[in-house]
């Protein structure tokens, strides 16, 4: 009976733990994802990206010094915690999007 009791325990104590350890990391990302600023690359002058940023529409320019090496013109970039990345997923799904625009013009 004692055994029984151990495991329903260490079940329940277990769940307990995962759950909070959900909850944490799903705080973590919502963090994240709100301190996050996306930027289009519009063109590179200088030693700068002339960049759109995408909740504003704003344009600003960043120094290409602080991007990553592979960066090019249409990327999107994320901007979280100081540091630039390429947006693989958003830049791709932009891609697509441009891509089935051109698509259904020439429909017509």
């Amino acid at each position: 009976m004692e055994i029984e009791n151990l495991k329903e325990c260490s079940v329940q104590s277990i769940s307990n733990s995962l759950h909070s350890l959900a909850k944490n990391v799903l705080n973590s990302i919502d963090k994240t994802l709100l301190n996050e600023k996306r930027y289009t690359i519009d063109r590179f002058e200088n030693d700068f990206a002339v960049c759109e940023e995408n909740s504003t529409q704003k344009m600003v320019d960043i120094p290409i010094s602080l991007l990553p090496q592979n960066v090019k013109e249409q990327d999107i970039l994320s901007f979280i915690d100081g540091v630039y990345t390429i947006n693989l997923q958003a830049t791709n799904l932009a891609k697509e999007k441009i891509l089935d625009k051109t698509k259904e013009s020439f429909k017509n």
